[in-house]
């Protein structure tokens, strides 16, 4: 029994010492990518763009209260309502059961958003308009935060209206 208290000591400081490196890189991993239709590469003032995001969850454990965070939105006016859902039969499907900040990944499951912007005029004189966006959650018991890369798209403006 001399040993024992040793073996118990390690095992505590293992279990509460964080991972580093390479290791923590495998435990929770969201992939994020946002992009426009190839239709979409240009667009007219008054012209409608849909902007699609895809989040993953690339890790081993499941990742909490998914959210996507536009960190530089350039247009002059606000983006649409992020609606989420799932691709069926090659059409997006709106699911309101997926409501952004509440979203749960297990490890290997995605889901998929749209959100739209009207183009306009104020937003001429800043073509090509870029859109930079990622994806966040939390994962285990502590809630450590989870965040993915960093993604954008962008579209050339046509100043004359549609």
């Amino acid at each position: 029994m001399k040993g024992s208290g040793i073996g118990l000591w390690l095992a505590f400081v293992l279990l509460v010492t964080p991972l580093s490196g390479a290791e923590a890189t495998g435990v929770a991993q969201l992939s994020f990518s946002k992009s426009l239709p190839a239709d979409q590469g240009v667009s007219r003032v008054g012209g409608m763009v849909t902007y699609t995001f895809l989040v993953t969850n690339t890790g081993w454990v499941t990742v909490t209260g998914v959210d996507i965070d536009e960190t530089g939105f350039g247009g002059s006016g606000p983006l649409g309502a992020f609606e989420c859902g799932h691709i069926i039969d090659g059409a997006f499907v709106v699911d309101h059961e997926l409501a952004l900040g509440s979203v749960t990944l297990r490890a290997g499951e995605a889901m998929i958003c749209q959100a739209q912007y009207v183009v306009l005029l104020a937003d001429a004189p800043f073509t090509p308009l870029t859109n930079t966006a990622f994806a966040v959650g939390t994962q285990g018991v502590f809630n450590e935060p989870v965040q993915s890369n960093r993604d954008s798209a962008t579209f050339e403006i046509i100043a004359t209206p549609t």
